[in-house]
This record gives structure tokens, C-alpha cells and sequence, in this order.
């Protein structure tokens, strides 16, 4: 679990600290992502971030007992959780809204199982 809590913290780190180098820019279909400083919003994104977060674990858990499809499907929601993280960086590019995430995300790490 410790181990876990790492892996998050420093995907959120990282996501975080990147998250200024993406102002401005757009998503892959050509449409700017809006900017949402409603917390509902930035709560259920957080819990949607760990929700696949959490499925890549377990995944993984289940590739370390002979599960070679596991790891496939990890990989598979692995690169859509990526993909979440960086419309999140555009999402969410002020510093109000990062704290907010922040804290919502280690709310939500909490429930992973």
C-alpha cells in the first residue's frame, strides 16, 4: 500500500509540475479543453484518475500471479489513465485548481483497494 501511495504521489507530482508547460494548448480533436473550477467536477476527475489508477494495480497484481492477459489490460488502461492525466493538466491550469485537485486525488487514493 506504501508502495502504491508512492507511485500515485509521484504521478500527481509529476503532473503537477508539468501542468504549466501545457497553457494553451488543445486537445488531440482540436477543441480547447475548458477550464472548471467547480469542485464537483475536479473531485469526481480525481476519483476517475484513481478509479483507473487503482485498476492498473490490481492488474498488475494479477499479471505477478501468471496472468498474461492481466498485463495487457494493464498496459491498455495504463496509456487511457496517461491520456486522463494530461487532459487534466490542461484542464485544471491554476494553482487553485491543482491544490484543489490535489487534495481531492489523495482523498480518493484513500478508497483504492
Amino acid at each position: 500500500m506504501i508502495k502504491l501511495k508512492l507511485i500515485f504521489s509521484i504521478t500527481l507530482l509529476a503532473l503537477f509540475t508539468l501542468s504549466s508547460c501545457s497553457n494553451g494548448m488543445e486537445s488531440a480533436e482540436g477543441e480547447a479543453i475548458e477550464t472548471s473550477s467547480n469542485h464537483g467536477d475536479i473531485v469526481a476527475d480525481a476519483k476517475r484518475l484513481v478509479e483507473l489508477q487503482c485498476q492498473v494495480k490490481n492488474l498488475i497484481g494479477e499479471a505477478k500471479n501468471g496472468d498474461a492477459s492481466a498485463l495487457m489490460k494493464s498496459e491498455k488502461i495504463n496509456g487511457e489513465a496517461e491520456k486522463v492525466s494530461r487532459e487534466l493538466k490542461e484542464k485544471y491550469p491554476s494553482k487553485a485548481d491543482q491544490e484543489k485537485f490535489a487534495e481531492a486525488y489523495e482523498q480518493a487514493l484513500g478508497e483504492c483497494e
